[in-house]
């Protein structure tokens, strides 16, 4: 027994050494000058990242959707207005808050990171008086462009 539990004390520890290799790999510097060197201090950044949509879902739960629409990818916004992307968020449901829970980045195009959303929202009840509030796991996906980190929106 006591044998069984040092083993699997040390598959953890590995797993757990594991896992923070692959963290600490994820916020590497990913650009490249003109040249194919790496660049000096990029804002493709896990860091950045997480900065980014902090300041952009501060923007959503403030119902500021001008200042949500500059966030999203330079190609969306080259197709749609403001108007659309208000458009697109419902106002009955309020957002409170809202954490990145995990950033996985794609293995063929690393300017591409997939955020796992912690989003806590209220709403009110048909019967008008009631507020319900929950949790739930979004998925997004940003992608670095232009020198920075843009919303991808569902449409």
């Amino acid at each position: 027994m006591a044998a069984t539990m040092n083993n699997l004390k040390s598959i953890l520890t590995a797993c757990l050494i594991a896992a923070g290799l692959a963290l600490v790999g994820c916020s590497g510097d990913y650009a490249a000058d003109k040249a194919g060197q790496p660049a000096a201090k990029s804002r493709m950044t896990d860091e950045r990242l997480v900065q980014r949509h902090g300041e952009r879902w501060a923007a959503v739960i403030a119902a500021d959707f001008d200042k949500v629409y500059e966030y999203a990818t330079p190609e969306y916004r080259a197709i749609y207005s403001k108007t659309h992307l208000h458009n697109q968020y419902a106002t009955q449901l309020k957002r409170k808050a809202a954490t990145v829970a995990n950033i996985r980045r794609d293995n063929v195009e690393p300017e591409i990171a997939y955020v796992k959303t912690e989003l806590t929202f209220q709403t009110l009840l048909p019967d008008g008086g009631n507020i319900y509030q929950d949790q739930v796991l979004l998925d997004e996906t940003w992608k670095y462009s232009a020198g920075d980190w843009w919303f991808v929106e569902p449409r």
